[in-house]
């Protein structure tokens, strides 16, 4: 369909819980979603450094939706629908601390803790409820990466307050350059 302009932070639609997809009896004749869904597809295609794109970062008041580079070193899904991720067996021990960026906040690149061991539950696209065990570190940190666009936050919430004003005052910077 088309490549779209991806949504910067500090825009406050970035923050806005997206809407869950409804897979009602006449859901498929939504062609809206399902021209959303393929500029998420080609919006990510021509990004070079991005390996996954919600539906918020190219779309005000978005639907609960990620799309996923295809490839054999990310393991999931290109299309993952109403997602909700939880602890893999109660184990909030596994966590790792990796230096992480968003194709919304192009300033940032900051050590994010993240859990390593979750479970997904999501629709494809024909809205059958699928179960996935991300089979990998980035796998899981892409999931709850997307899953907190999705739910309106950033990984802004992650950074200390002076961080966080500093982050801030360089988006607005480069909004007015406009970069």
């Amino acid at each position: 369909m088309a490549i779209k302009k991806i949504i910067k932070y500090p825009s406050t639609s970035l923050r806005a819980p997206c809407v869950p997809v409804d897979f009602g009896e006449q859901w498929f004749w939504k062609t809206e979603f399902l021209e959303h869904l393929q500029d998420l597809k080609d919006t990510l295609a021509a990004t070079p450094n991005g390996l996954a794109l919600a539906s918020n970062q190219i779309r005000p008041e978005g639907w609960q939706v990620f799309v996923v580079r295809s490839g054999d070193f990310i393991g999931l899904p290109e299309v993952v629908i109403n997602p909700h991720w939880f602890v893999k067996e109660e184990n909030d021990l596994l966590r790792e601390i990796v230096k992480e960026g968003c194709l919304s906040i192009p300033e940032l690149n900051e050590p994010i803790e993240r859990y390593t061991d979750i479970e997904v539950d999501y629709f494809d696209i024909n809205g059958t409820h699928l179960h996935l065990i991300p089979q990998n570190n980035l796998s899981a940190r892409i999931v709850q990466h997307e899953v907190e666009h999705l739910n309106g936050g950033s990984l802004v919430a992650h950074l200390s307050k002076r961080k966080q004003t500093a982050l801030y005052s360089a988006a607005i910077r480069n909004r007015k350059a406009g970069r």
